[in-house]
């Protein structure tokens, strides 16, 4: 599955699809948003990636879930960049629930999780 937008922000987001899975039952659901809604909830809340990653840090960006009576985040990562190039990574990972990184070379692939993917990028120098 891969999902593109751009708001008028100019924040752009991209969705693809990895192998790994995140388990979030248990998770409180006061501060949810359904799986489907994460490009959405992106372009509608925030301008920059500063302020995606502010909310990330502090916590108060909402749990996202794939459907209640599933209990799990599918395998999906996201690639948010906005007009001043600025970029992020968000990952739900197994065991290690959300991640995120700078997305320091601009694009994203699918599957393996972005560390993979620097990590073999330095083969090729």
């Amino acid at each position: 599955m891969k999902q593109d937008c751009l708001s008028v922000f100019s924040i752009s987001k991209i969705m693809l699809s990895i192998s790994t899975l995140s388990d979030i039952k248990g998770t409180a659901w006061d501060n949810t948003i359904p799986q489907a809604m994460i490009v959405t909830y992106v372009l509608a809340t925030y301008e920059t990636v500063e302020q995606v990653k502010n909310d990330l840090e502090r916590g108060t960006f909402p749990t996202v879930w794939a459907g209640h009576e599933f209990g799990f985040v599918l395998t999906f990562h996201c690639s948010i960049i906005d007009k001043t190039g600025a970029g992020l990574v968000l990952e739900h990972v197994k065991g290690q629930g959300v991640k995120w990184y700078d997305n320091t070379v601009g694009v994203i692939t699918n599957s393996p999780p972005y560390p993979w993917h620097m990590d073999n990028l330095r083969n090729y120098p």
